[in-house]
């Protein structure tokens, strides 16, 4: 698409997630609690799961304070486990508060009435950044923003219970106080954000930036430098090859490889023979792609998936589904079964706010119209009821090219 202005949004809400998780990274990496995000992001889930298990969608104000609730809970608890460190590592809590929550997210969602619970909390989990609302972004900037004002405030306080923790408290410094609020202005970054960029983006942006960090800067200052740098590298190549794939995934990946390639690169560096080093490595890798190679060329069986079998089991509300990828999902699943009621499900999608979702269903209807297409730009903005129109009495032999229209 020569348009790139679907970017923006995206872009945005992972440089908001970059700015403030970086930072964060820097001390959790400091303080051994590598986890803890993972922990607070699913006590977050947890309390988006119990407002499901009410009746609630994951849009609705309260959900957003049950799970804001919820991980102030959590972030009360992980401030006081310090004084038990002693006798049980900090990680083995976290662990099991993690494995807690989602039990307990499991069992809400079988206990819920609601049968799009899971679906609901998947969405959590996963995000939403292609389709994420300027209104969210708002939103995660300003909950950034207000803690970023604390921790720049309280930096360097922060920073010695971080790296000293033992030090500070001999200096008479109220660690436990300070580690509340630590875990309570994370909790609250992690509510904001989670929502819109799912768990695994999140633990990633968090870990990996300021792991690569660590790895070639001795400085606070050169740390979050590099940190910066490879979020934001990783964000906007990520999203700009996502149109047609997922966003959270491709980031990682890119994070992923960029995580291999510093520790290889450290590695030459230290090594007594670089040049052996670098040959190992090489070596290494082409041995792992011959081997997924091979793999690649065991035959495959045959496996009978019609599309007719698997529209039967789609279900046909479009419109009611919260995630508007799931809608576009049913709605084509409606348009392969010859439903007319498929056409004004895409229709819909292109009066969204999300361009990228407007984009989609777009460019579905013109398949679907062939040369009576609408001559329509969902990149300004949402439709005025054009597809609307031609989907209330559509060309004539729709049905035929629905078998050429494409999965969300």
């Amino acid at each position: 698409m020569s348009d790139l202005s679907w970017m923006l949004a995206p872009v945005a809400v992972c440089l908001i997630t970059v700015a403030a998780l970086s930072w964060f990274g820097l001390h959790v990496l400091q303080r051994g609690v590598i986890f803890v995000d993972l922990a607070l992001a699913q006590m977050a889930a947890l309390g988006a799961t119990f407002a499901v298990f009410l009746g609630h969608d994951p849009d609705e104000p309260l959900t957003l304070l049950l799970s804001l609730l919820f991980t102030m809970l959590g972030a009360i608890a992980f401030a006081s486990l310090r004084q038990f460190e002693k006798r049980v590592p900090q990680e083995a809590i976290i662990g099991i508060s993690y494995a807690v929550s989602a039990a307990l997210g499991v069992l809400l969602i079988e206990l819920a009435s609601d049968p799009h619970g899971a679906e609901k909390v998947q969405h959590l989990m996963v995000g939403n950044i292609v389709w994420v609302q300027w209104g969210e972004v708002a939103t995660a900037a300003a909950v950034v923003a207000v803690v970023g004002v604390v921790h720049a405030v309280f930096r360097e306080r922060f920073l010695s219970i971080s790296m000293d923790a033992a030090g500070a408290t001999a200096r008479g410094v109220r660690v436990g106080a300070w580690d509340l609020l630590f875990y309570m202005t994370f909790g609250a970054v992690l509510t904001s954000i989670v929502s819109i960029v799912g768990v695994l983006l999140v633990f990633s942006f968090l870990i990996i930036p300021s792991v690569v960090g660590r790895l070639f800067a001795k400085s606070i200052g050169g740390r979050l430098a590099i940190s910066y740098g490879l979020g934001i590298l990783a964000s906007v190549l990520g999203v700009s090859v996502s149109y047609e794939h997922s966003t959270g995934p491709i980031i990682v990946a890119i994070l992923g490889l960029a995580l291999v390639t510093a520790l290889s690169v450290v590695s030459v560096r230290q090594a007594a023979s670089p040049v052996r080093q670098f040959g190992k490595i090489v070596g290494t890798g082409g041995l792992v792609l011959a081997v997924l190679w091979g793999f690649a060329q065991v035959p495959v069986a045959a496996h009978a998936h019609e599309h007719a079998q698997a529209d039967d089991v789609a279900a046909p509300a479009a419109t009611t589904d919260a995630d508007p990828l799931s809608q576009l999902a049913s709605a084509v699943a409606m348009v392969r079964k010859g439903d007319p009621a498929g056409l004004s499900a895409l229709a819909a999608l292109t009066q969204v706010d999300a361009p990228f979702i407007r984009m989609e269903a777009h460019d579905r209807l013109t398949v679907l119209a062939g040369d009576e297409a609408v001559a329509y730009d969902p990149m300004k903005g949402p439709d005025t009821g054009a597809w609307a129109v031609w989907a209330a009495a559509p060309t004539p032999g729709w049905q035929d090219r629905a078998a050429g229209l494409v999965d969300p």
